[in-house]
């Protein structure tokens, strides 16, 4: 059968029976499960079909953009705790992550076809909310806000402060902080995040302004600091595939490509010169990384906090390194 035609009888098959297993596919075409497997993973890699990260006897599913509410049906298969977080989630829309047991945190970044993090910034301290996957970004903001504001009112009031409640920002990435979050609605205005060796995603434009300057491709060193990063990548092997400083001296964004026995793995990492790593550090380079589909680094000067010790690799996974 021609590739095109072979393709647009997948996505027919989709369309027609919902969420679907390779095995399906192969049935239904005639073919193998490995072929099918191929052209699912091809047709996914191209965003015309999307794959859950909730699998089925260890295989995922295969759905259209305008299938994404019927991954509920896959509720059954999760684990126990799982299934409650999932019922806390759909039930409250949005979640604080700092006030959920320690179980509650690890499986909100577990269920990720459901779990949607957003970096929320409350005045010079960033914290990670969780909104329901069907929940829009505009609602949620306005949800949040409105958490915020109880949350506000039922705080007993200082002398020294204001009758009425700071600003907050909720900051979308690449975007100036008039609107929401640091990671754009997957499902339903885009399409649902792929597994990280199956995506490539386009490099965000950003603007230059005196803190945020963009190194050319020969990452040129324009502060100590960035000198003293792509020094130590190299003598470690990593290619560096795109550098930015944020902040000079101080904190510098990265995509690297990382050797391993499997080959290079892409990764964002985040380098920060600082005495001490906070838990809030770990995690906002752990959402960066998520938003960009891709695992998360950080390279350090300094040392981890004891919460932030306790917080790696149990609830987030951040792969530190110490200058």
């Amino acid at each position: 059968m021609d590739k095109t035609m072979m393709d647009e009888q997948v996505i027919r098959i989709i369309a027609t029976r919902g969420p679907v297993l390779p095995v399906l596919i192969a049935k239904e075409t005639g073919s193998n499960t490995m072929l099918a497997g191929a052209v699912l993973s091809k047709l996914a890699s191209d965003r015309k079909i999307f794959i859950s990260n909730t699998k089925i006897g260890g295989s995922p599913v295969y759905y259209l953009k305008d299938q994404a509410y019927r991954l509920q049906e896959l509720y059954k298969y999760l684990n126990e705790k799982d299934k409650r977080t999932f019922d806390l989630l759909k039930g409250g829309k949005i979640i604080r992550d700092i006030e959920q047991d320690a179980l509650t945190r690890v499986s909100l970044r577990s269920i990720k076809d459901f779990a949607v993090p957003l970096e929320v910034t409350l005045g010079d301290q960033k914290e990670i909310f969780w909104k329901w996957y069907m929940v829009s970004n505009e609602e949620a903001t306005q949800l949040i806000r409105d958490y915020l504001k109880v949350q506000e009112n039922e705080r007993p009031a200082r002398k020294e402060e204001s009758a009425e409640m700071p600003e907050r920002e909720i900051r979308k990435e690449h975007e100036k902080p008039l609107t929401n979050f640091v990671r754009q609605e997957a499902r339903n205005e885009e399409a649902q995040p792929q597994r990280r060796e199956m995506q490539q995603e386009k490099p965000a434009k950003k603007l230059k302004t005196e803190e945020t300057e963009k190194i050319e491709a020969d990452f040129t060193p324009s502060d100590s600091f960035s000198g003293e990063i792509i020094r130590f990548l190299k003598e470690k092997g990593i290619t560096i595939k795109n550098i930015e400083v944020k902040k000079k001296n101080s904190d510098i964004d990265l995509i690297l490509n990382v050797p391993s026995i499997v080959g290079n793995i892409e990764y964002y990492c985040k380098a920060k010169n600082k005495p001490k790593i906070n838990d809030a550090d770990l995690s906002s380079a752990y959402i960066q990384g998520q938003a960009k589909k891709l695992p998360s680094m950080l390279i350090t000067s300094g040392e981890l906090t004891k919460k932030a010790y306790q917080m790696l690799g149990k609830e987030i996974r951040v792969n530190v390194l110490k200058l």
